[in-house]
């Protein structure tokens, strides 16, 4: 695989800030902090082009989920075993990677326009960023297959769901509850 420019940090930046402008958060927003928080139960079966790099193994060897949200949009991370995630401050988590060569992010925001899902990843030297949006935004790939969030009922199910990081793909299965 070939090096590429932006480093993972960039990249999940940029994501995220794709995905603030995709939702119209502002800072006058009140978050609801009483989100949810704990340990994933189910499995995602993950298949394409980088299975089988380190962490990025099928299933998906997630370990917690957190979840937040505002006026307008609830928002998910989970992240891999061994991983945590820092209390939110207003709607943003930051994840708290236990090995920071072995980790994965899965980032979900949902509002009224639509969903956005985020997959960031290091594996050694290895990194990658693959994201979609189910209606078109800027440069996002608009997402294959579909993706069910239910916020108060603390699941998420994927199915087919395709995400994209150039001409790379990776096809998301299954559905976790925390």
């Amino acid at each position: 695989m070939k090096k590429r420019k932006l480093s993972i940090v960039t990249r999940f930046a940029l994501v995220s800030v794709i995905c603030l402008l995709f939702a119209g958060c502002s800072e006058n927003e009140n978050p609801n902090t009483n989100g949810s928080f704990g340990p994933t139960s189910g499995k995602i079966v993950i298949s394409g082009d980088e299975v089988d790099l380190g962490v990025l193994m099928s299933p998906l060897p997630t370990g917690f989920a957190r979840t937040t949200s505002s006026a307008n949009q609830n928002y998910l991370l989970i992240v891999n075993e061994g991983s945590t995630i820092a209390e939110p401050v207003g709607t943003a988590m930051t994840p708290v990677h236990a090995d920071d060569n072995n980790w994965f992010s899965l980032y979900i925001e949902e509002a009224s326009q639509g969903t956005i899902v985020a997959l960031t990843f290091k594996s050694g030297d290895e990194d990658g960023s693959y994201g979609c949006a189910t209606v078109a935004v800027g440069n996002n790939a608009v997402c294959g297959g579909s993706v069910d969030f239910d916020f108060s009922g603390n699941t998420i199910s994927f199915n087919n769901l395709i995400l994209m990081e150039n001409n790379k793909e990776l096809t998301l299965n299954g559905s976790l509850s925390w």
